[in-house]
């Protein structure tokens, strides 16, 4: 109680945000974060005050509708999800259950509209989803329609599923495990084909270590080469599904690609940049001289179980 008195005396920014997260865990949990609080409290009440408002900002931000970098206008210092092990568990513990469906229906008007009505009634929320048609197979000409939803409450799925099968558009619903549960986070590389495949030699070889033990991390890469084309990749990752971090591979970066880098940053991921000519390591969370480090920090950061915090050695160069 020694510390929660100093603390409170002293009027430490953040920590009664603390205490109203402490009252929101089960026991188990709590005797976990406390645990964590007395080990070393101020880096504890620092991080978990931040991540949470770093989510206060998100959420602003997208009802603002307004991405965008004004001249001169700061970065956010911490937009990154919670690094603790401890805390990141106890706070995927508290989200609502999350499921994922495939539909094939008929390509036509007014069928997203029936699903998302049906969807809606159940009280689900759905919280991501892709469409496409398929151009062959025996569905050649149908649409596929995949969502994840999160049910808040305790929803029936089994009713749920029923009821989009009455819809006379759909041929046929199926329930899956979401691409969180299979694919995990997504480490995102990007740049020249030499540098991308040894960041993503240390990342995946680092990843395989994580996955063994029950997480779900997966490395995309892309090379490409050329201001404007890269500089479009960069900005795409913020719309990527489970994008967790960017890293940045090349020999020389900037202009419209620090812009980018900005922009992707203020969505809440992190950008680590390997030792490069240009602007672009000026603008980015980290710069790493060794590729395959440069991939190893990268699954250790979005890792659920390793310590390594991007966010404790931010603005530094190894």
């Amino acid at each position: 109680m020694c510390y929660f008195k100093r603390y409170i005396s002293e009027g430490i920014p953040g920590f009664r945000e603390c205490i109203n997260f402490f009252l929101c865990i089960d026991i188990e949990n709590c005797r976990k974060v406390i645990f964590t609080f007395l080990y070393c409290p101020e880096w504890f009440v620092k991080t978990l005050y931040l991540s949470l408002k770093s989510r206060n900002i998100r959420e602003h931000k997208e009802l603002q509708g307004d991405n965008s970098l004004a001249a001169g206008q700061e970065l956010p210092k911490l937009l990154t999800r919670v690094r603790s092990p401890v805390i990141a568990s106890v706070l995927h513990k508290m989200e609502p259950e999350r499921c994922a469906i495939r539909i094939i229906a008929e390509n036509r008007k007014g069928v997203l509209r029936d699903i998302a009505t049906i969807v809606a009634e159940h009280e689900a929320n759905i919280v991501m989803i892709n469409q496409e048609v398929f151009d062959s197979g025996p569905f050649c000409g149908m649409a596929e329609l995949y969502f994840e939803y999160d049910f808040n409450n305790g929803g029936d799925r089994e009713t749920l599923i029923a009821d989009l099968c009455h819809i006379p558009s759909i041929k046929d619903v199926r329930a899956y495990q979401p691409f969180g549960h299979i694919f995990g986070s997504r480490v995102i590389i990007i740049g020249g084909g030499a540098q991308v495949a040894q960041v993503a030699l240390g990342a995946v070889n680092e990843a395989d270590r994580h996955n063994i033990r029950g997480e779900r991390i997966s490395v995309d890469t892309i090379p490409l080469v050329g201001e404007r084309t890269l500089a479009l990749a960069v900005d795409a990752v913020a719309r990527l599904p489970r994008a967790s971090i960017l890293v940045l591979a090349g020999s020389i970066m900037g202009g419209e690609i620090s812009r980018a880098v900005d922009r992707v940053r203020e969505a809440g991921i992190p950008v680590i940049a390997l030792k490069m000519a240009g602007t672009v390591p000026e603008h980015a969370d980290l710069v790493v001289t060794d590729p395959i480090q440069a991939g190893i920090f990268a699954v250790m950061h979005i890792s659920s179980k390793a310590v390594f915090d991007i966010n404790r050695v931010r603005g530094r160069e190894f």
